[in-house]
């Protein structure tokens, strides 16, 4: 069970990680389901007069106009708990009202909702810190880190949830970059470097460590009062030395091999490497997957002047827009007031529209821009490309293996061709929706399934269950498809036999080598028949 603070203030200020910074884009992100079935599990609204996520919007803003100096004035926490664990209703009131509390925002309005559309099933908290009775803005605790590293632990213990190690064995700088590395999918120059720290490890002279580097295309210099590694290249990437190893740092460095020196002359190496941007895991998916990734990057970057021109061309006519309001002056200036107002209000409505529309534009082109490998992948996956969902798997830090169940292909497949597929996740889990259950898988295995049909009251049962339950439905649907056809194919068998037994249908010769099997002991059973009718027919005639 992990706890987040992620605030930000209305100027994008860093709190914690990027989030939307307003109530209102805050609450739309928490309560949109992006028309996933499975994403909004539970909304709960606390000390608001209304259910409602959008009525209670305006109620917690209605508080927030009475404080004009706060510059915060929303708690934006992530409660996230491990991928086999759903705590119930009762389980996550407490653990809301318990880290509200910490905060000493136990009696502020506040809304939560939890999501299930990714690996790890957790909850927003989206907390109003401006007091509802006094108006004055509370619960801004910058040492809460640790508060809520010990809130985590005790609720831990108390609801018997998975233990998660709450203390970061990483530096701030490490845990940037690993971050950086989990979202893009893309192997860092620091990452680059840390594999190469026998090389500086192993160094006894200044010299040595330069030649070494230089081989690895790195070069070792004096930044400030510190030390980088940079990359030799047509593009120069840095990081800190202390970064990739606290040992490496220049305190460290000279200690071992004496005042720093620069390198004699130029550095000259037959069989020098460069540095270049590569997927974080080295197969051949991932490699064809990031080749294809660079030619839509190359693609994008070539249309740029083209989609700047488009926007010119919106710009342009959004002024003449806004300027037509002139030419119509001559034209209205016989008509009354009310009509100059009405075509006034309608030509500010239009100028209005324009401007929305530019800016949903070019958010959308700058979002298209700024697409990271990991998401390229995603997005491909998302078509049914069964390689990009493998190399989401590769690129994933989470071990899924360990949770869930195995299962066999051939019980995935029932189960993907009787759904369908709203999602795949950054890790590359499936959600698959069926008419009953919406199940999450990862590779051969299922890591949960969640009925749509949700009843509290009723006993929760495994995933054990749930499947075994599921799979004997799914052959009970084969079984009963299985007997109808059965059952159909000798219907229409008998009909056929009584037919040519009667001579209403010409027999199939027994030589030709278009009839099937079935049709030739039709065709044997047939004459048999016959036979058998005609010599009855002979012995009464002859009696």
């Amino acid at each position: 069970m992990i706890i987040k603070d992620i605030t930000r203030d209305r100027t994008g200020n860093k709190y914690g990680t990027e989030r939307k910074s307003s109530l209102g884009g805050l609450i739309r992100y928490v309560c949109n389901d992006q028309g996933k079935s499975d994403r909004i599990d539970n909304i709960r609204c606390t000390n608001l007069h209304n259910d409602d996520p959008d009525l209670a919007y305006y109620e917690m803003k209605n508080v927030i106009r009475m404080n004009h100096r706060a510059k915060v004035n929303c708690k934006h926490l992530v409660v996230s708990f491990a991928p086999n664990e759903k705590p119930t209703q009762d389980q996550l009131k407490i653990i809301e009202e318990r880290i509200a509390k910490s905060y000493g925002l136990e009696n502020h309005q506040r809304i939560s909702v939890c999501h299930n559309d990714t690996d790890s099933y957790h909850m927003h908290i989206v907390i109003n810190m401006i007091n509802p009775k006094t108006f004055k803005k509370s619960g801004d605790k910058w040492h809460n880190f640790y508060d809520l590293q010990k809130l985590a632990e005790n609720l831990e213990e108390q609801f018997n949830f998975q233990r998660t190690n709450h203390t970061s064995q990483k530096t701030s700088a490490q845990s940037k970059v690993d971050d950086i590395e989990s979202r893009s999918g893309i192997e860092t120059f620091c990452s680059y470097v840390k594999e190469r720290k026998d090389i500086i490890k192993n160094a006894k002279s200044w010299q040595e460590l330069h030649q070494k580097l230089a081989e690895e295309g790195i070069a070792i210099k004096l930044h400030g009062n510190g030390l980088i590694f940079q990359s030799l290249g047509k593009e120069q990437y840095s990081v800190k030395a202390s970064t990739v190893d606290r040992s490496f740092s220049k305190a460290n460095l000279e200690k071992r091999l004496g005042k720093f020196q620069a390198p004699d002359g130029e550095i000259k190496s037959e069989k020098q490497k460069v540095y270049n941007q590569r997927p974080k895991v080295d197969t051949p998916e991932a490699n064809k997957l990031y080749q294809e990734y660079m030619k839509d990057v190359h693609l994008r970057l070539t249309r740029q002047p083209r989609i700047d021109l488009a926007g010119e061309l919106d710009k342009k006519q959004n002024v003449q827009s806004g300027s037509s309001m002139s030419s119509l002056y001559p034209l209205i200036q016989h008509e009354s007031q009310g009509v100059k107002d009405l075509i006034y209000l309608l030509d500010q409505l239009n100028r209005a529209m324009e401007r929305r529309r530019l800016e949903k534009k070019k958010k959308q082109i700058k979002k298209l821009q700024n697409q990271s490998f990991k998401d390229y992948v995603t997005a491909k996956a998302m078509t049914g490309d069964e390689m990009s969902v493998t190399v989401l798997q590769q690129l994933s830090n989470k071990n899924l293996q360990r949770y869930g169940l195995d299962v066999t292909e051939d019980n995935i497949k029932d189960i993907a061709s009787d759904g369908r597929v709203e999602s795949v996740t950054k890790n590359g889990t499936k959600v698959i929706s069926t008419e009953d259950c919406i199940y999450k898988i990862n590779g051969k295995r299922i890591v949960s399934v969640e009925e749509n049909a949700r009843d509290e009251n009723n006993d929760r049962k495994t995933l054990r269950e749930k499947v075994r339950a599921y799979l004997d439905k799914l052959r009970a649907k084969k079984f009963a498809s299985i007997a109808k056809n059965l059952s159909e194919a000798i219907r229409t068998r008998t009909r056929m036999l009584s037919d040519l037994c009667r001579g209403h249908v010409a027999m199939p010769s027994a030589d030709d080598k278009s009839a099937t099997r079935a049709d030739v002991l039709l065709h044997d059973t047939a004459q048999n028949n016959v036979q058998k009718q005609s010599d009855k027919s002979r012995r009464k005639h002859h009696r």
